[in-house]
């Protein structure tokens, strides 16, 4: 087996583990549904987030949670009662 060979093999090894990990993480996790209100909401939402409304919840301090998106390419912060970016359900 070549140096290349060897080098393509354990990234696909390393990104099936990693996509079996985040899969399963996800399934643990406590989750919430946003809805985006403002234009920068609604192009995160779009370009980051695949038009995909599931988060999951990282951080519940107060009335404010910290999210990540279920495909990871977006986090952020949301505040409970009146955000002026995000309507959250959880």
């Amino acid at each position: 087996m070549t140096v290349a060979q060897v080098a393509h093999r354990s990234r696909r090894d390393t990104q099936s583990r990693l996509d079996y990990t985040h899969t399963n993480h996800i399934e643990i996790m406590n989750t919430a549904f946003v809805t985006p209100i403002s234009r920068k909401a609604k192009n995160r939402f779009a370009n980051l987030m695949g038009s995909d409304a599931q988060c999951i919840i990282e951080q519940h301090l107060g009335d404010r949670v910290f999210l990540t998106s279920a495909n990871g390419r977006n986090h952020f912060w949301v505040t409970l009662d009146n955000d002026a970016d995000w309507m959250v359900e959880l």
